[in-house]
């Protein structure tokens, strides 16, 4: 059969088909778009909401593979996504400053500034001093980077440990404090380490003394003396002024006078 203008009733139907096939085609692809750009918009809400909040990128898969040491189950999707959240200017490359955030607040343990450049050495390959995802994704799963990385975690480990047995976990040494422990205790120490050697020093100086000024002879003679001369002549009769003297009353009497003055 056929209808005006000359076409067949099939052509017609594949037509309608075909546009009705295209139209859907075009309102699927519309809706991908809306999809993509409403999950990026989340992504990107997502990326502000987890630098708002620094423990938020813990929950990261990646941060939490590398963080438990799982290097093997780091997949390029988990790289990517934490590489969006390190890109915080979204150009696409990591600065210097961008890598040590993973280094110094993301990662555990954080990394020390000599610990990070070495890390940055490991993952930067290119010479314009950025990093691409492609990259970090290679260090990553390289091996100097996982040794280094390895021991990091190995060694906070074992201070956690040794915090916990000493039962030193729950206080936290600050520079000031350490510094300031550590005066005292070199002054104490200093002190008792002195002091005997102060004692011996000052005891010679006591035995050189007494021996050179004879200090117990003359605290004999003047013993002697006053003895002499507050004795017993208050109770003793007498005087014997050929033999002794009393008191201090009988030694000026038995004193021979002055000569009487020249007429």
């Amino acid at each position: 059969a056929s209808v005006a203008g000359g076409r067949d009733m099939p052509e017609i139907a594949v037509a309608i088909h075909a546009h009705a096939l295209q139209q859907r085609m075009q309102e699927d692809a519309n809706g991908w778009q809306e999809e993509s750009k409403g999950a990026k918009a989340s992504a990107a809400l997502g990326r502000q909401l987890t630098r708002a909040n620094g423990d938020a990128a813990s929950d990261l898969p990646a941060v939490q593979k590398l963080n438990a040491g799982l290097f093997d189950d780091v997949s390029l999707d988990d790289i990517k996504v934490l590489f969006d959240y390190l890109d915080e200017d979204h150009s696409g490359v990591l600065e210097f400053e961008e890598v040590a955030k993973l280094f110094k607040t993301v990662l555990r343990p954080p990394c020390t500034d000599t610990e990070v450049e070495v890390l940055y050495d490991l993952t930067h390959k290119n010479e314009s001093g950025t990093v691409t995802m492609q990259e970090l994704h290679d260090a990553i799963t390289s091996s100097p980077f996982r040794a280094h990385l390895s021991q990091l975690q190995k060694e906070a480990k074992a201070k956690e440990s040794l915090s916990m047995n000493m039962g030193t976990n729950s206080q936290v040494v600050t520079r000031d404090l350490l510094v300031d422990r550590l005066k005292w205790r070199v002054n104490r120490d200093d002190s008792f380490r002195t002091l005997p050697l102060s004692l011996v020093v000052m005891s010679v100086f006591i035995a050189i003394v007494v021996t050179h000024l004879q200090v117990w002879k003359r605290q004999q003679l003047q013993r002697g003396v006053e003895a002499w001369i507050e004795g017993y002549g208050f109770t003793y009769p007498g005087p014997y002024h050929d033999q002794h003297i009393g008191d201090q009353w009988q030694m000026w009497e038995w004193l021979p006078p002055p000569p009487p003055p020249p007429p």
